[in-house]
């Protein structure tokens, strides 16, 4: 499509876009021993054409209607020939280890996009509470509130921060509470993308503020403030805020379809990019409840006499976490084809 014009590109290729639809028409009629060896062996070579047509066709108009076509027909293909053929468990380890990482990379504008909002939400908020704590007030009055309760335990010393007070008895239940609550809140992060980015744009910022103006409260009081700041937060926060920009970048997807649909009709765009959108909160789902096990049983973890040793610990846990999804997100799954 690229050497050629769409037209011409169109009747070169149409044949065999069809001869591939008269396959999965059979075998969505006739199951796969429908097909002898020699049409199995054809319908892998036509789909891996598809997929190089695919290619082209996204260079060369990325939200056309021939793009939208090929991408259905590759996808349908795709799941005919290997998710038919692989168990529900290969295929969830198939996303776990190539497609999610994949897939955040093929986004990664976007991503970082609301990685940045968060992160000037953030600074935001603990500069308003550095200088201006009123501001914080008439900007998001329940954010301030709850800085404003914390702020008074803190006089007698460090409170104890959301899983500070867990048994041990209480923690499995707790954990599902706050996966519950953190995948509900993300769940909210990308379905506000239909209000053209808003809602979505909404809750990223007063995250960031509410976690800007908590951060403030303890690391502008004495060091053994920060690092017990650091050890309530980070073991569990890596993964939860992480995934947090990640539902905020599929609602911003969606917004994206919404504000700049190309040639298709927005609907059409809507359908087009929420595939993407809705693959990218399965890993959401996941990451959360990772992160729900570790804030339900590591992060409270308290150790009479030897707290800051624990809290020491909590933290180069964190940053091992961390590096660990760099490279995770970074090198996983590069060099297998997506769709």
């Amino acid at each position: 499509m690229v050497d050629v014009g769409k037209r011409e590109f169109i009747v070169s290729r149409r044949q065999f876009w069809e001869e591939t639809e008269n396959l999965l028409r059979r075998i969505r009629r006739h199951g796969m021993k429908s097909l002898n060896e020699e049409e199995l062996l054809r319908l892998g070579t036509l789909y891996r054409q598809a997929a190089a047509d695919l290619a082209k066709a996204r260079a060369a108009e990325p939200f056309g209607d021939v793009t939208l076509y090929l991408n259905r027909l590759v996808a349908n293909t795709h799941s005919v020939i290997y998710v038919n053929k692989s168990r529900p468990w290969e295929n969830f380890l198939r996303f776990i280890s190539a497609d999610f990482p994949s897939l955040i990379r093929s986004q990664s504008k976007i991503v970082l996009f609301s990685a940045l909002v968060f992160i000037l939400s953030s600074t935001l908020g603990y500069h308003w509470m550095n200088t201006d704590p009123d501001w914080m007030g008439r900007f998001v009055p329940m954010i301030s509130q709850v800085i404003e309760q914390m702020a008074g335990k803190l006089e007698s010393g460090p409170a104890l921060l959301a899983s500070g007070n867990i048994s041990k008895e209480s923690m499995p239940e707790v954990s599902s509470l706050i996966m519950v609550n953190n995948i509900r809140i993300s769940a909210f992060a990308f379905a506000s993308g239909i209000t053209f980015g808003l809602g979505t744009a909404y809750l990223l910022i007063t995250n960031g503020v509410m976690l800007g103006g908590v951060a403030y409260l303890y690391l502008a009081r004495p060091v053994e403030y920060g690092i017990y700041f650091m050890a309530g937060i980070l073991p569990h926060g890596v993964i939860e805020l992480t995934a947090i920009v990640f539902s905020a970048a599929a609602g911003f997807i969606l917004a994206g379809a919404l504000i700049m649909p190309g040639s298709l009709r927005r609907v059409d765009a809507l359908k087009y990019h929420s595939r993407s959108a809705i693959r990218i909160m399965y890993g959401v789902v996941i990451m959360l409840i990772i992160a729900a096990l570790i804030e339900g049983f590591i992060t409270p973890i308290k150790v009479d006499g030897n707290q800051q040793i624990v809290d020491y610990l909590k933290i180069g846990f964190s940053v091992v976490l961390g590096f660990l999804m760099i490279v995770y997100f970074s090198l996983a799954g590069r060099g297998r084809y997506s769709v």
